[in-house]
C-alpha cells in the first residue's frame, strides 16, 4: 500500500483492505463520517443516577445552596433585580458531576443489503462499516457486525477482514428489511445498554423495532447528472446530521462494488506440458488449451480472483490420430474431431440427439477429406467445434479447420450416423461463436482470399430455422466477436472490423462507428467497458507486453502488462474477459472490469 498523508494514517489498517487507488477518494469519506458520527460515549446519551464527583460547569437551576456567592451580591445592592432574575430563571448555579458508569461495552452495526441499497449505495455502506469499526477500535469496545437479512443463527461478524468483506458483497437480496428479523437480531445479541447502529435506506427508520437506535440512512439523489450520495446520521439523542459525499470515478465505484477488497494475485495452476495455444469455447466462458503433448484442455473461467478454480478437464487423440478441431459442448464436455492413419474421421465426444443410436457419434465418409490440420512445426493452432441444435432437437456442430474453412455436420432420417460437408461460404474472420441453439461466424465471400486483402463480410447464423447469411455492408480485414451486456443482445452481437491500416469500425448490426487506434499497436478483441456502455477495442503495443483500451474519443487508457513477450491474445465474446500467452508458456485471464488477474497458468516445473 501506497504512503498515505497524515490525515488518513489512523484509518491505515480499514484502508489497507481496499485497492491502492481507493484509498484518497473514500479515506476522505471516512473523515467526513467520523466527524459526523463522534467517538464511543459522545453521542448524547444521558445516563441517570451515579455517584457525585463535584462540580463540573454552571447551569440556570438548581437549588438556592448552589446559587453562584456572586449572585448574592444583588440581594445587598439591588433586592428587587434578584427577584426579578429568580423569576426569569437567569441566576447561576452550580451544576453537579456525577460519575458515569461505562455503559457502552458492544458497538454492534446491522447492514441493509435489500434493493434500496445496491448499486452506488453499497459504497457509503462500506465507507460507515469502516468508519465504525477504526471508532470501536479508539474506543477499545467490542465491534461486531452482521447483514440484516441474514439469519440471527449465523454469528455476526467481530471485525472488518477481506473474507468477511467478500461475504458482505455477496450477500444482496431482494428481500427488504423487516421488523421481525430485526427483532430476531435483538433477542439473539441480547443488546441490552450496548451500542446497536442500522446502516441502510430511511425505510430502517420505520420499523417498530428500530427505536432507539443509532441509524445512518444512506440515499442516491435522482437527478440527473448528479454523482453524489446523501449520508444522514441519526443518533436517537440529537438532530440528524446530512452529509453529502462526491462519489469517486466511474471506472473505480464499478471496481469497488464488484470486489470491494485488495486484489490478491491468484496462485498459479499447471497444465502439466508447455502450452501451444488457446482458444475460447463457442459460448465464450471456457478455455479450450492445445498442450505440446497433443492433448486439450478445458478449463472454466472464474468469475472473479477470489473463486475457486476447478482442476481443468482433459481429452487426447487415439494414438494414429492427427487432431483437427476441438471444442466445448456446455453439458457434455469436450469435443474432438480427429483423422485417422487411413483418412477416417472421428468426432470424439457426445451429441444430444433423439435417438439413442446416435450417443456415440459416427462420422460417415463425405466431402470434408480435405480438412486441413495445423502445419507441422507452425505456430498455427487446430480449428474450432461449435455445437448448435435444430428444429427436431439433434444437436449438430459447425467445424472451422486451421485455414478458416468452414464446415457443419448433416444428418438423416433413420441412419445413426453423421455426414460432414463444407459450407461454401467464403472464409472465416478469424472470429467465432456459438449459444445453445445458434452459431454464428463471420465469413468473407471472396473466393481465394489472402492476407491483407479487402473482404466483404457476412455474418452466418444456423439455428432453429437453418442457415441464413445476411451482409453486414461493410469491407474489411481481420474482424472479433466482442462482449457487451445482455441489454445489447437484441440489436446483434458486438463486431470489430479493421477498415483501414488504423482505423477499425466497432458497433452492433449495420451501426458501426470508426475508432483509430496508434500505429504499430495490434488489435486483439473488444468489449463495452462498463463505465460508459461504450465499445472499447483492447490494442496491444509494439513491444508486444503491455494492453490498452481505445473509444470513438480516441482516449487511450492504459489496461494491463504482461510479464513477457506476449505471442497470443484474445477477448472472449461471452465474458469481458482478456486472456495472453507469453513466450515461457505462461498464460494469464484477466477481468477487464475490475483490472485483475482472474486465474495463471504455467507449465509445471520438473
Amino acid at each position: 500500500m501506497s504512503a498515505l498523508p497524515p490525515a488518513l494514517r489512523p484509518w491505515a489498517r480499514q484502508l489497507a483492505l481496499l485497492p491502492d487507488d481507493a484509498s484518497a477518494p473514500l479515506g476522505r469519506w471516512l473523515m467526513r463520517l467520523s466527524a459526523a458520527i463522534g467517538p464511543v460515549g459522545a453521542t448524547g446519551e444521558v445516563v441517570p443516577g451515579g455517584e457525585p464527583e463535584g462540580y463540573d460547569g454552571l447551569t440556570r437551576r438548581g437549588p438556592l445552596e448552589r446559587v453562584l456567592t456572586t449572585e448574592w451580591l444583588w440581594a445587598l445592592e439591588a433586592p428587587d433585580e434578584l427577584v426579578r432574575r429568580a423569576a426569569m430563571g437567569e441566576l447561576a448555579f452550580l451544576q453537579r458531576s456525577f460519575r458515569q458508569p461505562r455503559r457502552t461495552r458492544r458497538s454492534v452495526v446491522l447492514l441493509d443489503a435489500g434493493p434500496e441499497q445496491l448499486g452506488l449505495p453499497r459504497l457509503a455502506q462500506l465507507a460507515v462499516l469502516l468508519t465504525l469499526a477504526r471508532r470501536a477500535e479508539a474506543a477499545g469496545v467490542t465491534f461486531a457486525w452482521a447483514v440484516l437479512q441474514h439469519t440471527p443463527r449465523a454469528a455476526p461478524f467481530e471485525a472488518v477482514t477481506e473474507e468477511s468483506l467478500r461475504a458482505w458483497c455477496d450477500a444482496r437480496t431482494l428481500d427488504a428489511p423487516r421488523s421481525s428479523r430485526l427483532a430476531e437480531w435483538r433477542e439473539a445479541l441480547a443488546l441490552g445498554s450496548d451500542e446497536l447502529w442500522l446502516v441502510g435506506s430511511s425505510r430502517l427508520g420505520q420499523l417498530p423495532e428500530a427505536r432507539g437506535a443509532f441509524r445512518v440512512e444512506i440515499g442516491e439523489p435522482m437527478s440527473l447528472g448528479a454523482r453524489v450520495l446523501h449520508v444522514d446520521v441519526r443518533p436517537p439523542t440529537r438532530s440528524a446530521q446530512r452529509l453529502v459525499l462526491e462519489l469517486p470515478a466511474p471506472e473505480l465505484c464499478v471496481r469497488l462494488l464488484r470486489s470491494p477488497v485488495q486484489g490478491r494475485a491468484p496462485k498459479p495452476v499447471t497444465t502439466g506440458t508447455r502450452l501451444r495455444g488457446f482458444a475460447y469455447s463457442g459460448d465464450g466462458h471456457r478455455m479450450v488449451l492445445f498442450r505440446d503433448d497433443g492433448s486439450v484442455l478445458a478449463q472454466i473461467i472464474p468469475n472473479s480472483p477470489n473463486a475457486t478454480t476447478p482442476k481443468p478437464r482433459r481429452l487426447a487423440p487415439l494414438p494414429g490420430e492427427t487432431l483437427l478441431a476441438a471444442g466445448w459442448r456446455g453439458r457434455g464436455g469436450l469435443l474432438l474431431l480427429t483423422r485417422t492413419a487411413k483418412g477416417e474421421l472421428n468426432l470424439r465426444g457426445q451429441l444430444h440427439s433423439p435417438c439413442r443410436e446416435l450417443e456415440r457419434v459416427i462420422l460417415k465418409p463425405s466431402q470434408a477429406d480435405d480438412l486441413l490440420p495445423c502445419a507441422p512445426g507452425s505456430n498455427q493452432l487446430p480449428g474450432r467445434v461449435l455445437p448448435f441444435r435444430d428444429t427436431e432437437g439433434q444437436e449438430h456442430v459447425v467445424v472451422v479447420d486451421a485455414k478458416g474453412r468452414a464446415f457443419r455436420t448433416k444428418s438423416f432420417p433413420g441412419e445413426a450416423a453423421l455426414t460432414l460437408e463444407p459450407v461454401g461460404m467464403g472464409a472465416v474472420v478469424a472470429s467465432a461463436c456459438a449459444a445453445r441453439e445458434q452459431a454464428m461466424l463471420l465469413t468473407c465471400q471472396e473466393e481465394g482470399w489472402r492476407p491483407n486483402t479487402t473482404w466483404t463480410l457476412a455474418l452466418l447464423k444456423w439455428g432453429r430455422d437453418g442457415l441464413r447469411a445476411p451482409p453486414l455492408n461493410v469491407e474489411g480485414g481481420p474482424a472479433f466477436f466482442g462482449w457487451s451486456p445482455a441489454l445489447h443482445k437484441a440489436a446483434g452481437p458486438l463486431i470489430a472490423v479493421q477498415a483501414l491500416r488504423d482505423t477499425w469500425r466497432v458497433g452492433f448490426g449495420q451501426k458501426l462507428q470508426p475508432i483509430s487506434v496508434p500505429k504499430e499497436s495490434r488489435v486483439v478483441g473488444v468489449y463495452v467497458d462498463a463505465t460508459d456502455d461504450a465499445p472499447r477495442l483492447i490494442t496491444l503495443d509494439a513491444a508486444r507486453r503491455s494492453f490498452s483500451l481505445v473509444g470513438a474519443e480516441g482516449r487511450l487508457e492504459r489496461c494491463a502488462d504482461a510479464a513477457g513477450r506476449v505471442v497470443q491474445a484474445e477477448v472472449s465474446h461471452g465474458m469481458p474477459v482478456l486472456s495472453w500467452r507469453t513466450e515461457d508458456g505462461e498464460l494469464v485471464m484477466w477481468d477487464l472490469n475490475t483490472r485483475q488477474v482472474l486465474l495463471r497458468l504455467t507449465q509445471e516445473l520438473a
